[in-house]
């Protein structure tokens, strides 16, 4: 079961396909909009991280044919 909040990848051990890079830094400058790079994020409270997660998970991707990440998840967990 996914777990809110946790990260999966499908293969942790081998180097990103050249595919998944584009995805992957998009995904970064994403992050860098609420977290500056170098920046500890333990000293976000927790209401503030749930509040930037809840608007990259809500945020329409062009990979996912402008669906949100949110949106996919729902479609697939509900079928």
């Amino acid at each position: 079961m996914i777990r809110p909040g946790v990260v999966h990848f499908n293969r942790p051990l081998t180097p990103y396909c050249s595919w998944q890079r584009g995805t992957n830094e998009n995904t970064n400058r994403i992050i860098r909009r609420f977290v500056a790079k170098g920046r500890d994020i333990a000293h976000f409270t927790k209401k503030t991280i749930e509040h930037f997660t809840n608007w990259i998970n809500n945020y329409p991707r062009k990979i996912l044919d402008y669906c949100t990440p949110t949106e996919l998840y729902e479609t697939f967990a509900n079928a």
